[in-house]
């Protein structure tokens, strides 16, 4: 694995793994500082699992992507699809709900770097397997 897939990869995985652990340890405090306000304890483990538990899942693929060579390319995949999703999904938002606040902006704009980058060294790594 190149040093520059290494360093996506690291990123992505410190993101996921740092997003889980947050959302798993305080998801009350992360909720809340969006918007969401949590009723009953249904509400607050779903909204940990979706998060937390999801996010969790990503980087134990990213994570398997450094410790086995045939992880490396579904840890790609899952890092630029997951990207991919999460801006597809603050895009619909904004054009149907109106505008977002800095995190979602800031968070967009993150996305578009992770999917660009995530994309060119997946090309970068199809051609020098040609």
């Amino acid at each position: 694995m190149n040093t520059i897939k290494k360093v996506y990869l690291s990123a992505n995985l410190a993101t996921y793994a740092g997003f889980a652990a947050a959302f798993f340890a305080v998801p009350r405090v992360l909720g809340e500082a969006i918007g969401v306000r949590f009723e009953t304890a249904a509400a607050l483990a779903d909204f940990r699992a979706m998060y937390g538990g999801l996010c969790l899942g990503v980087a134990v693929v990213i994570g398997m992507g450094f410790r086995k060579r045939r992880f490396e390319q579904p840890a790609m995949v899952v890092s630029i699809a997951c990207a991919g999703a999460l801006l597809l999904g603050r895009a619909l938002t904004l054009a149907t709900d109106g505008p977002g606040n800095a995190f979602i902006y800031a968070s967009m704009a993150s996305e578009v770097l992770a999917v660009g980058v995530g994309l060119a060294l997946a090309k970068s790594s199809e051609e020098a397997l040609a």
